[in-house]
Order: structure tokens, then sequence, then C-alpha cells
């Protein structure tokens, strides 16, 4: 009985139902865990849609350096949770969205470094020809 069961009982009881229902249904289960990223996604509003989108290109680019790869692996368990459950919250995202703007912020860094070689490229190969 539900009713008659401790917070521990009610906790392992829920567990095993979730459990349950992921490996009978887990195309819905997907769908769900999908949704509730982006539920997670929309609630940083439109800057912090952008800022995610370039935490997830920052993480990538992490790849090379181990100290960034350790943060991305933070924001990742931390976001990871909420694919089991939605967090309405603010107080539950809040504590993410500064390594967000980190990993956004080494996407940034990443990107202009990008661009500025290749300006140092083309203007070298435009004063090459000049001078030829």
């Amino acid at each position: 009985d539900y009713p008659a069961m401790n917070e521990a009982q009610r906790d392992k009881w829920l567990l095993q139902q979730a459990k349950h229902y992921i490996l009978e249904y887990p195309g819905m289960a997907l769908q769900l865990a999908v949704t509730k990223i982006e539920i997670f996604i929309r609630s940083l509003g439109k800057y912090g849609i952008a800022a995610f989108l370039l935490a997830i290109a920052g993480s990538a680019m992490a790849l090379r350096n181990p100290a960034a790869t350790t943060l991305a692996f933070w924001v990742g368990s931390y976001v990871g949770p909420f694919v089991l459950i939605i967090a309405y919250y603010g107080r539950y995202r809040l504590p993410i969205e500064p390594l967000i703007a980190l990993l956004a912020a080494l996407a940034l860094c990443a990107l202009s470094t990008l661009v500025l070689k290749k300006q140092r490229h083309y203007s070298s190969l435009s004063t090459v020809k000049l001078t030829e």
C-alpha cells in the first residue's frame, strides 16, 4: 500500500516503476528525455539557449584540453539527471549556469582564434601577391 509506505519505501517503489517503464517503453522514454532536456534549455531564456548551444560546441572543442574536458563532464553530469526529472525551480538550474557560460566562452575564444588565423592567412596571401 502506497499510503502506508515511508519515504524510503516510496522512493524505492517509484524507482522500480520508473525502471519498468523505461524498459517497457524505451521509445517513449527517449522522447520524454528529449522533451525534458528541451524544457531545461528553454528555461535558460533566449540568451541561455545561445549559451547552451555554444557550451555544446565548447564541450566538443574541449576534448583536446583535459581541464576543459573535466568542466564539460561536470556540466553533462549535472544536466544528465534532467533527462529523468524536470526541475521547474530555478534554484536547481542556477548552479550550472556559470559552467555553461565558461564552456560558451571557450567556444567563442576558439572561434575567434580560428577567424583571426584565417584573416592572417588571407592577408599574408594578398601581401605576397602585391610584392611579386
